[in-house]
């Protein structure tokens, strides 16, 4: 059995951050100067991929809970929903620029942890949609994973949780 390259866990304050670079100089800010303090303040959960046994972080991405409109969906849609729907967001997500591009697709793993951590989250707290307000040059990315554009809001993409559920991802570590 080979061993996975690639742990997801909490940020705290033994990970080695100061090293990290994505190449948005707002997403290398948050992680250092905003992640933990937003996670103390309980305005966001923090997970970052590390590789086994060591402490350097290489990829994060955040999650918080969100809601919306129920006019934000078709009438079909949002039949039977409440008003706000429940939802999860995947606020910032990034990768070192070092593996943004590598074989190890640290990019797709991160996205695939968020997705099950939203998904075993939702069991204890309900959330209708893993949500994300992508980035001009990353909403392909997304869209290439199962989210799709939100009605009547392009820059809005949602995963549907019963779409999720249907990927059988394992629980989280």
């Amino acid at each position: 059995m080979v061993a996975e390259p690639w742990h997801f866990e909490s940020l705290d304050e033994s990970h080695v951050i100061d090293g990290f670079r994505c190449g948005e100089r707002q997403l290398d800010h948050y992680l250092r100067r905003r992640a933990l303090d937003f996670q103390a303040r309980d305005t966001a959960r923090v997970f970052v991929a590390v590789r086994p046994g060591e402490k350097v972080v290489w990829a994060f991405y955040t999650l918080s809970n969100a809601s919306l409109p129920r006019d934000a969906l078709s009438e079909e849609e949002a039949a039977g929903l409440p008003d706000p729907i429940p939802g999860t967001l995947l606020g910032r997500m990034a990768v070192h620029r070092e593996l943004q591009h590598s074989a190890e697709k640290l990019g797709r793993r991160a996205l695939m942890n968020a997705l099950l951590r939203a998904e075993f989250a939702a069991r204890t707290s309900a959330s209708c949609f893993l949500m994300v307000d992508p980035k001009e040059d990353s909403g392909a990315f997304y869209l290439g994973h199962g989210f799709v554009p939100a009605p009547g809001q392009p820059d809005r993409l949602l995963y549907a949780m019963s779409k999720i559920r249907e990927l059988g991802l394992p629980p989280p570590e």
